[in-house]
């Protein structure tokens, strides 16, 4: 069998020809160079740094012999000696973990020019103390897409393999499945059938806690209402399922899925009207069609969803990215309190946050003890993602945070509201929550907020 650092060299590889992101030449930084373990690190060595590494097993979840049979992501900050949360993340035909979890424009594990879906990036955002797992599935279109995941046994002894003996290192000792406190399964597209069949025949199902899928029904909508019919108020599972806008029959069978558990008496949340994570925080299932085609949803509502479903939140590392701007940059114009909506956008040569995405910071004039508003929208994108453009607003006072909003305005807008502690000036900054600079428009407006 080929060595653990081999399999990490094959990550490399495998970023490397995913790529093709528009944008070359924004950090580079060395390539890094695997540990003893194989092991490659997204950040420096020492710390508590975040990790990436790709990994062959002896439970192989299908014959893919040029691919590693995993990919594991863990965020900065990670501490292992807390309880032992995993997301699994499944995705379907022509599967490939590595492009799943890398992110863009520089490949983090190389440092070479690199695209991907970047659930790696977006996992650290999610803020959860938990392990990402991209397990490879069937290649190029296989029509058993699961592979050995069909078979009941094979989920515990896939991840009993991971974490008693190739995580070990990392984990500070030996680690099983008894150990894991919470088990969610992400599942995009084909992977959605999987999650469907490991939940019918896993004898892991009762210790999945969430389930979230992304265009990932496929008629597998049985098992997963036969799973949520055993939640409890001790033990509650919580179910998202996310559609594109591109896509009749899965809406149809998504809405179906919904009464059904609507039946069952499940607290059913479809198409809310605030925040996605709002909306996953007060519901036992949450369905929601987003403007984004098939390949865009997992990655634009990753991190909202998983961050809201309870797992254990992580203290922020040291040099962790705290999407800060990489440089000051002057304000790209004024605001006033009630005028007509004013027009941005985002566009290469822009200001960047550390984490590769685009801002703007606006001036806006306020007086001491008014409760206002503040309202961005996103407009157009040139995303192959989603059509509309995923904001977030924050207003500032120096350095500090006067209010954050992320989807507060329904679907991907945005709306904060604060009360003016002063006469003068806030900075109202406007920046994109893609995985890295994506060009498109927005507007803002600062109102009198109502009662």
């Amino acid at each position: 069998m080929r060595t653990q650092a081999e399999a990490a060299r094959w990550l490399a590889v495998a970023l490397v020809a995913a790529a093709g992101c528009r944008r070359t030449t924004l950090h580079p930084t060395p390539a890094p160079s695997p540990d003893a373990a194989g092991v490659t690190p997204v950040a420096p060595a020492g710390g508590r740094a975040g990790w990436t590494a790709a990994f062959r097993l002896r439970h192989r979840p299908v014959e893919a012999h040029d691919l590693p049979d995993v990919v594991v992501h863990a965020p900065p900050g990670f501490d292992p000696t807390r309880p032992l949360h995993v997301v699994m993340v499944f995705h379907g035909l022509n599967s490939r973990p590595a492009w799943l979890v890398a992110a863009g424009p520089l490949a983090p594990l190389t440092g070479e020019t690199g695209s991907g879906w970047g659930l790696s990036t977006r996992h650290d955002r999610a803020g959860v103390n938990a392990l990402l797992v991209a397990p490879q599935l069937a290649p190029r279109g296989a029509a058993e897409v699961a592979g050995a995941f069909r078979r009941p046994g094979f989920l515990r002894e896939f991840l009993q393999e991971l974490l008693s003996e190739t995580l070990a290192p990392r984990l500070g000792g030996r680690r099983t499945v008894d150990d894991i406190e919470g088990l969610t399964l992400v599942g995009s597209s084909g992977g959605g059938p999987v999650i469907g069949t490991l939940l019918a025949r896993s004898d892991l199902a009762d210790r999945v806690r969430a389930v979230v899928l992304d265009d990932g029904l496929y008629g597998a909508e049985s098992a997963f209402a036969a799973w949520m019919e055993r939640s409890t108020p001790e033990a509650p599972r919580r179910f998202v399922c996310l559609t594109s806008n591109d896509d009749a029959d899965m809406r149809r069978r998504a809405d179906g899925l919904a009464a059904r558990l609507r039946g069952q008496g499940t607290a059913v949340a479809v198409q809310p009207e605030g925040a996605l994570a709002d909306a996953v925080r007060a519901h036992g299932a949450v369905f929601m069609t987003a403007a984004c085609g098939h390949g865009g949803l997992i990655g634009a509502t990753y991190d909202k969803v998983v961050g809201a479903l309870g797992i254990g939140a992580r203290e922020r590392a040291a040099g962790e990215v705290g999407r800060v701007p990489v440089r000051p940059a002057p304000p790209v114009g004024a605001l006033a309190v009630g005028a007509a909506a004013t027009r941005g956008s985002f566009a290469r040569g822009d200001a960047m946050l550390d984490d590769w995405t685009y801002f703007d910071d606006w001036t806006l004039v306020v007086a001491a003890g008014q409760r206002l508003r503040v309202d961005v929208r996103g407009g157009r994108t040139r995303s192959h993602g989603c059509a509309a453009h995923d904001v977030e607003v924050s207003v500032l006072d120096g350095d500090r945070v006067l209010a954050r909003d992320d989807d507060g305005g329904g679907g991907w807008n945005a709306r904060a509201r604060f009360t003016a502690a002063r006469d003068g000036s806030v900075t109202v900054r406007v920046t994109e929550r893609e995985t890295w600079g994506v060009e498109g428009a927005y507007s803002v407006r600062a109102a009198i907020d109502g009662p």
